[in-house]
């Protein structure tokens, strides 16, 4: 057996346990697998080891060897600091908070054919027209939400944040990226086991005041001009409420063949167009990108014996390196 998969094996298989002792699809919600694919950042990294703001995988190995030193694991998940501060601020901040890890799902442009080329080759099929919506994300009293709305701007309801059970990221060996020494080309990958919490009727409708009509598209769009996304209502911007806004066009993908993981698994390919990070009452930046997901029903990793959840686990496991490599662009 690999010995990352045992050391995962054995810490997603403890809280999958408890996940078979608490878990109640009245309280919880759907629970299932979700597998992505990006990178993985650290947060507040050690100040000997920052450099203008930021730190990466490359520069944070050459630096370990120069030093001779060991470094907390929660830092070697590093690729970029993305917290942009002056070098004194970011010491005086730094001195008193920890590191901590973040995760990123979003494929490198370079990998989009490569995956067309995988999923026709697994014969993975696409299941028809892309599902879009619009998603926001707010706060509010001290509870964060997820708002949808359809292609037409209107509400189609409001749910909590997703429970995680277990997040467990895995961070490939650095893949230098031509002759740059800083960035690499390694995708990096996230497991998470999660439960989406069913709204129940009250907090739908508190949730939803003043938020059925979050969204509207500009006057420039109302004049027949093109406008990339709908604009946040005023009080929600000007309050901090509104953290980011997405525009969701997603694909899904199945096996038809009996049998074999591909059997079990929903691949998910997403484009979004995203604003985040407000700022003066407004979003001021615009991104496109897409990510890929899996996603397994959690019945079936509960169903089984510890025995065949582990053969489960492990088909999960090899198929999102299959997936990392094909990204990545590693031959296997």
């Amino acid at each position: 057996m690999d010995p990352n998969f045992a050391t995962f094996l054995e810490h997603f298989g403890a809280q999958l346990a408890k996940l078979g002792r608490y878990y109640s699809p009245q309280l919880h919600g759907d629970c299932d697998l979700k597998v992505e694919f990006g990178r993985s950042y650290v947060r507040r990294p050690p100040p000997d080891f920052v450099e203008d703001g930021s730190v990466a995988v490359g520069a944070l190995l050459k630096a370990l060897q120069k030093k001779g030193g060991s470094v907390h694991p929660a830092w070697m998940e590093a690729a970029h600091a993305r917290r942009a501060c002056t070098r004194r601020h970011t010491a005086r901040w730094r001195a008193k908070q920890s590191a901590t890890s973040s995760f990123i799902s979003e494929l490198p442009k370079a990998s989009m054919s490569r995956l067309d080329t995988w999923l026709q080759a697994k014969g993975l099929v696409d299941q028809g027209a892309a599902e879009a919506k619009y998603v926001l994300f707010v706060t509010r009293d001290g509870a964060d939400n997820v708002v949808w709305y359809d292609e037409g701007l209107r509400l189609m309801h409001v749910l909590e944040a997703d429970f995680r059970w277990v997040v467990t990221d895995v961070k490939r060996a650095y893949k230098p990226r031509g002759n740059a020494i800083m960035d690499g080309d390694e995708c990096d990958v996230r497991f998470i086991l999660r439960s989406q919490p069913p709204p129940g009727d009250g907090t739908r409708q508190a949730a939803a005041v003043g938020l059925h009509d979050a969204l509207s598209w500009p006057v420039a769009r109302q004049q027949g001009e093109q406008a990339q996304m709908p604009s946040v209502k005023k009080e929600l911007m000007d309050a901090g409420q509104a953290l980011s806004l997405k525009h969701e066009r997603r694909r899904t993908f199945r096996s038809n063949e009996a049998g074999g993981i591909l059997s079990r698994v929903q691949v998910e390919l997403t484009e979004y167009d995203a604003q985040a990070r407000p700022a003066g009452g407004r979003f001021p930046n615009f991104e496109n990108y897409h990510d890929l997901q899996l996603r397994i029903p959690a019945d079936v990793l509960l169903t089984g014996d510890s025995g065949s959840t582990g053969n489960l686990l492990e088909s999960v496991w090899s198929l999102a390196f299959e997936i990392s490599n094909v990204i990545q662009n590693q031959c296997v």
